[in-house]
């Protein structure tokens, strides 16, 4: 996507505005100001580079699931679009698919590709008008914000309904700890912790952001255990892959990794900073919640820890039968 139809897309989105999390609700929502837009931005960015393309299907197997043929269009639907920015690109890419991105709050685009519509909903009421309409159903950052387990196999399992017979379901999420080099789960520091790799500040701010979450992957489990479950889904299609983000520090790549873990900082670094005031709101005392940012900017520099944060993405095809 051009610089200049990112910039045209956040402009289009100055309207979205006082979503905080909410303890009445199914899920836990960050703000939706500028700054939050210019971080979904970048974590799009992060999650292509780190993906090596826009999600976890290949190139290959989105022109092929794609392509154009007789009868009704390729359709793509976007569950939780955020600030649009996946939507727009698969429109872009395959110019001849229909794209719906959905997510509960309203925006008023300024510049649209003809074959994109931006619609308001809540997918934890269900997704009947979209029943088996799409080829595509890409859900990312969704599932961690749904507070109840019972609420994530719901939105997955309606989501599955949304697909046509041989259609793709891809969930991406974040893990719920970061890892330490050996790629092990690296538990949440304490108050009197200093930063190292044994104990993580990035793992206790994600701890006390979601507290309805653990800190090991059950989320992933969640994900890859429901599609497989799924009676309609091809259980020998279901592929679950794991992306490590280094934070603030190159990953042992010494080509790409650099400049990787660069963007990871600055995204993490914007990521908790989102989540301050809500935080406050809920009655962290100010002077906690600076101590524990100060630790997790130390964290992120990558000189003193030197972690990841897992991308999780699960996949899996509807039978054509």
């Amino acid at each position: 996507m051009a610089s200049t139809a990112i910039t045209e897309l956040a402009s289009s989105t100055r309207e979205l505005h006082g979503r905080k999390m909410n303890a009445k609700s199914e899920a836990y929502i960050l703000p939706a100001d500028l700054p939050e837009i210019d971080r979904l931005n970048l974590q799009h960015r992060l999650w292509s580079r780190l993906m090596g393309g826009i999600c976890s299907l290949s190139k290959d197997q989105l022109d092929e699931l794609l392509k154009k043929r007789d009868g009704p269009p390729p359709a793509i639907l976007d569950l939780g679009r955020g600030t649009g920015v996946w939507s727009v690109e698969m429109a872009q890419a395959y110019p001849h698919a229909k794209v719906v991105g959905l997510d509960l709050v309203d925006s008023k685009p300024i510049l649209l590709p003809p074959n994109c519509t931006f619609v308001t909903g809540d997918m934890t009421k269900g997704l009947a008008a979209y029943e088996k309409q799409f080829d595509l159903v890409h859900i990312r950052l969704v599932i961690c914000h749904l507070k109840e387990h019972d609420t994530k196999r719901l939105v997955l399992n309606e989501a599955i309904k949304c697909l046509r017979l041989g259609g793709f379901i891809v969930v991406s999420d974040y893990n719920e700890s970061m890892n330490n080099e050996k790629l092990e789960p690296v538990p949440p520091a304490n108050d009197d912790d200093e930063v190292n790799s044994e104990r993580s500040w990035c793992t206790r701010w994600l701890s006390e952001v979601f507290p309805h979450r653990g800190y090991k992957r059950a989320l992933r489990d969640i994900i890859k255990e429901t599609i497989s479950d799924n009676e309609v889904i091809d259980s020998a299609s279901v592929k679950d892959s794991v992306y490590q983000m280094p934070l603030g520090w190159d990953g042992g790549d010494a080509k790409d990794g650099p400049e990787t873990g660069r963007m990871a900082q600055i995204h993490w670094a914007d990521f908790a900073r989102a989540c301050a005031p809500s935080m406050r709101e809920r009655g962290v005392p100010a002077e906690k919640i600076e101590h524990w940012m100060a630790r997790v900017d130390e964290e992120i520099s990558g000189k003193k820890a030197r972690v990841y944060h897992g991308v999780i993405s699960v996949s899996g095809r509807r039978l054509s039968e």
